[in-house]
C-alpha cells in the first residue's frame, strides 16, 4: 500500500469490511490534505478538543489502532461523537452538527452536510461501506445507527451510491431508555425514569409514621411530551380534627388531645344547687371518662344525693339545714278519726266515721292529712228499707220498695186471661228522692185487633179461636235444578174448613220458558205435589194457591233456578212465523239441512255424534222442541260437550218470518244467564222450505276449553238457505 494511504475498517451491527482510498498520497488520505486535518486525528477534526469525531487516535470511525474500541468507538470515552473532549458539536468547538466546508472521503459521513455521503469520493465498484446521512455529530449515537452504501461504476472511477438503512433522531419517548436525539443524553427532557417508584408524604414534617399517618408511594408516568411523578397514593395525613376515638388522628403522639376527657379519668361531681352540697342528706358523687360511640365522654354523676322535697319525717332532704321546712302540716304516718257528714248523723242508719293518715304533700313537698277512709255519710234514700239519709226514717217519701214487682194488665177486663191474653208485671223504681211503680207493664199480652189466621189461637181473646180465617199455605223453599231435569215441588196448607185443592202458576220466567213440553206433571197442575220440568235456563217464579172448602184462598211464591250444563243454545223471535235453530257437528264441513247427519235441526232432532252414548245423551245433541208458529223458543243441548272442537250455530227463516228479529242465547256450563247473546237483523225472505232464498244466518262457533268454560266466536253472516242446503 502506498505511503500515506489509509485502510478504513467499517463496523456495523452485522459486518466489518476494509477498503483503501483511491488517490492516496504521502500527504494523507483523500484529497492530499495534511493528514493532521483529517477528521478523527489526534488533536483536531470537525470538533476541537482531545478527540476527533470518532476517536482519540484513529480515523473518522476507528479506534486508536484502527479498530472500534472502548477508547475510540462511536460512543467511546476519549473521542466519541458525544464525548467530552472533541465530539462533533461537542464542548470545545466545531460547526453545528459537525458540518465542515469539504467532504472527507472514506468516513461514511456527510461532512459538508449537503445530503450526500462521500460524494465525489472515488471507490472500488462493488465495494460497500457503513454510512450515515445525517449530521456527522449524530452518527452512531443512540437511535442514529449506521446504514450501508455501495460503490457503483462512474465515468472514470467508482462513485458511492445513496446511504440506506441509517437511523435518525426521533421524538423522545420517556421511559424508553434511549438517546433519542443522538446527543448522548438518555431520555432527554424527562423528569424521571418512567415506571420508577418512590416513597412520598405530603403531611407536616415529623408526622409520618406517627399515629395513623403513613407515607404513600408515587410512580413516574409518561406524559405526551415528558415524564413526571404521579400522585402520592396510599398516604394517610393528619386529620383536621381529632375524632377522639382512641387513635392518634392528629399524628402528634397524643390520641386524646383536644378531647373532653381521657378514658379512665374520674372527677367529683355534684348537680344540686350551690350551697346544698354536704348539707343534710346531700353529698357529691363522682363521674368517669367513658367511651361512648367511640368518643371519650364524661359519664353520669353516680353516688350523688341532691335536694328532694322533705317528707316531714325529721330528715333534711331539702338540704336547707331545717328538716321540717317545706310545709309539714303533720307527722307523716300518723293517723286520726274523721267524719265529713252532717253533725248528728254519724252512727245513725248506715252512717259511720272513718280514719285519715298524715301523708306527704303534693309533689313530695310538705305533709297533709289524707282522705277520710271508711266513712259512710248520708245519701238519698232508695226506698229499699235502709236508712241511707241517716235520719231514722228509711221509707220517708217512698210509695213502694224499689225492686219489688206486681202483676199488671192494660187490656179490657173481660179479656184478661182469655185466649192468648195474659198479665205482665211492673217494677217499683226510684223517683227523685222517693219511689213509685214503673208505668210500663212488661210482657203482658193484649187482644189483637183481628184474628191472626193460621196460628190456632184466640188472638182477639173473645173465646173463639181462628174465627173468620181461611187457609194458611207454606211454599217449598227456593231451589235449583239442571235445565231439562224435572224437580218435585210440594206445598203445605191448612184451613179450619179443610183444603179443597191447589193451583200452580208460573208468574215470571226466562224468555220462552212458559209452556214448554211436559212442563208440569200431573198436567192438571192442581196437586199438592207437582213435578216441574224447566227446559229454558233461567229463574222461574212460581205462585202456589191453596183453596179451602169454604172457598177462601191463600197464596205464596217460590223460585226455581234452572242451570245450564254442557252446551245449550236457545232461540226466540219477536212474533209469528217459523224460525228454526240449527247446530252443526264439529270438525266437518258437510252441508246443512238434510245433506248429512251433522246438522241437528227439526228434521234431525237427535243425531248420533257420540257413538258411545245413547241419543240425546253424553256428546249427542237434542233439539228438545221445534216451535213452528210464533216467538219460540227452540232449545238444542249437548249435555257433555267435546273439548277443543268447534260447534257451529245457525238460524233459518223457514217460513212466514220476514221482518222478524231472532235472538240466540248461548249457555256454557252451569250458568243461569247467557254466556253470550246474539241478535239478528230483520230476517229476509217470504218463501218457505229448506232450499228457499230465505235468510240462513250463521251465528257463531263455540269451543269448550273445559267442561264448564268455552270460547264463543261470532260469525254473523247471512245467505240464502238454498246455498247452505248444498254447502257448509
Amino acid at each position: 500500500m502506498p505511503a500515506g494511504c489509509t485502510t478504513r475498517l467499517i463496523f456495523s451491527a452485522s459486518f466489518v469490511f476494509a477498503f483503501t482510498l483511491f488517490g492516496c498520497s504521502e500527504d494523507g488520505p483523500g484529497s492530499g490534505k495534511d493528514p493532521n486535518l483529517v477528521a478523527g486525528k489526534n488533536d483536531g477534526g470537525a470538533g476541537t478538543g482531545d478527540g476527533a469525531s470518532a476517536g482519540g487516535d484513529g480515523a473518522s470511525s476507528s479506534g486508536g489502532d484502527g479498530a472500534v474500541s472502548a477508547d475510540g468507538s462511536g460512543g467511546g470515552n476519549d473521542g466519541s461523537g458525544g464525548g467530552n473532549d472533541g465530539a462533533a458539536g461537542g464542548n470545545d468547538g466545531g460547526s453545528s452538527g459537525g458540518c465542515g466546508p469539504v467532504e472527507i472521503c472514506g468516513n461514511g459521513l456527510d461532512d459538508d452536510c449537503n445530503n450526500a455521503v462521500d460524494d465525489s469520493c472515488p471507490c472500488s465498484p462493488g465495494a460497500t461501506q457503513a454510512c450515515y446521512g445525517g449530521a456527522p455529530s449524530e452518527a452512531g449515537r443512540g437511535v442514529c445507527t449506521y446504514g450501508t452504501q455501495s460503490c457503483t461504476l462512474g465515468s472514470d472511477f467508482g462513485q458511492w451510491g445513496p446511504c440506506t438503512g441509517d437511523g435518525r433522531p426521533q421524538p423522545v419517548v420517556c421511559g424508553g431508555n434511549q438517546d433519542w436525539r443522538c446527543d448522548g443524553i438518555i431520555d432527554e427532557g424527562c423528569g424521571c425514569p418512567v415506571g420508577e417508584r418512590r416513597d412520598c408524604y405530603d403531611g407536616p414534617a415529623g408526622t409520618a409514621g406517627v399515629g395513623i399517618c403513613r407515607a404513600g408511594s408515587q410512580s413516574c408516568v409518561a406524559t405526551a411530551t415528558s415524564a413526571s411523578w404521579g400522585a402520592c397514593a396510599g398516604q394517610v395525613l393528619p386529620a383536621a380534627v381529632n375524632a377522639c376515638d382512641g387513635q392518634d388522628n392528629l399524628c402528634n403522639g397524643m390520641p386524646y388531645s383536644g378531647c373532653s376527657c381521657t378514658p379512665g379519668e374520674s372527677r367529683p361531681c355534684y348537680d344540686g344547687p350551690p350551697g346544698t352540697e354536704n348539707v343534710g342528706l346531700c353529698i357529691p358523687g363522682s363521674q368517669s371518662c367513658q367511651i361512648v360511640n367511640d368518643v371519650p365522654t364524661w359519664g353520669a354523676c353516680t353516688g350523688e344525693v341532691i335536694p328532694a322535697p322533705n317528707t316531714c319525717d325529721g330528715v333534711d332532704r331539702m338540704c336547707t339545714g331545717n328538716p321540717n321546712s317545706g310545709g309539714c302540716g303533720c307527722v307523716v304516718g300518723t293517723s286520726r278519726p274523721c267524719y265529713d257528714g252532717a253533725p248528728g248523723t254519724a252512727g245513725v242508719g248506715v252512717c259511720v266515721g272513718g280514719n285519715q293518715t298524715c301523708e306527704t304533700g303534693p309533689g313530695g313537698a310538705g305533709s297533709v292529712w289524707g282522705m277520710c277512709n271508711g266513712q259512710v255519710i248520708p245519701t238519698p234514700n232508695t226506698c229499699d228499707g235502709i236508712d241511707r239519709m241517716c235520719d231514722g226514717m228509711p221509707l220517708a217519701g217512698c210509695n213502694c220498695v224499689v225492686g219489688t214487682t206486681r202483676p199488671c194488665y192494660d187490656g179490657p177486663g173481660n179479656t184478661r186471661g182469655i185466649g192468648l191474653c195474659h198479665d205482665g208485671s211492673q217494677t217499683c223504681v226510684a223517683v227523685g228522692a222517693g219511689s213509685d211503680w214503673d208505668p210500663t207493664c212488661n210482657n203482658q199480652a193484649l187482644p189483637a185487633a183481628a184474628e191472626i189466621c193460621g196460628n190456632g189461637g184466640d188472638d182477639n181473646c173473645n173465646g173463639t179461636p181462628e174465627e173468620g180465617c181461611g187457609p194458611q199455605i207454606q211454599c217449598p223453599a227456593d231451589t235449583t235444578t239442571l235445565a231439562g231435569t224435572a224437580i218435585a215441588l210440594s206445598a203445605n196448607a191448612s184451613s179450619p174448613t179443610g183444603i179443597a185443592g191447589y193451583s200452580w202458576t208460573i208468574v215470571n220466567a226466562p224468555t220462552g220458558g212458559v209452556g214448554t213440553p211436559n212442563q208440569w206433571t200431573p198436567p192438571s197442575v192442581n196437586a199438592q205435589t207437582e213435578s216441574f220440568l224447566p227446559f229454558i235456563v233461567g229463574v222461574y217464579t212460581i205462585q202456589i194457591t191453596a183453596i179451602d172448602n169454604g172457598g177462601q184462598q191463600a197464596s205464596c211464591q217460590m223460585q226455581v233456578t234452572a242451570l245450564g250444563h254442557g252446551l245449550r243454545v236457545q232461540l226466540s223471535w219477536d212474533g209469528a212465523g217459523d224460525v228454526d235453530l240449527h247446530l252443526h257437528a264439529p270438525n266437518t264441513v258437510t252441508p246443512w239441512f238434510r245433506g248429512s247427519s251433522d246438522d241437528c235441526f227439526y228434521a234431525n232432532l237427535r243425531p248420533i255424534w257420540d257413538g258411545g252414548s245413547p241419543a240425546a245423551a253424553g256428546g249427542n245433541p237434542s233439539l228438545d222442541f221445534d216451535n213452528t208458529t210464533a216467538n219460540g223458543p227452540e232449545n238444542t243441548r249437548i249435555d257433555v260437550a267435546q273439548l277443543g272442537v268447534p260447534y257451529t250455530i245457525a238460524v233459518h227463516n223457514y217460513a212466514r218470518a220476514a221482518g222478524r228479529v231472532a235472538t240466540v242465547d248461548v249457555f256454557c256450563g252451569g250458568v243461569s244467564s247467557p254466556s253470550q247473546t246474539f241478535t239478528s237483523r230483520p230476517l229476509q225472505g217470504n218463501s218457505s222450505g229448506d232450499s228457499s232464498p230465505n235468510d240462513f244466518w250463521k251465528v257463531a262457533q263455540v269451543v269448550f276449553t273445559s267442561p264448564t268454560t268455552c270460547v264463543i266466536t261470532p260469525i254473523n253472516t247471512y245467505g240464502p238457505s238454498s246455498t247452505y242446503n248444498s254447502s257448509f
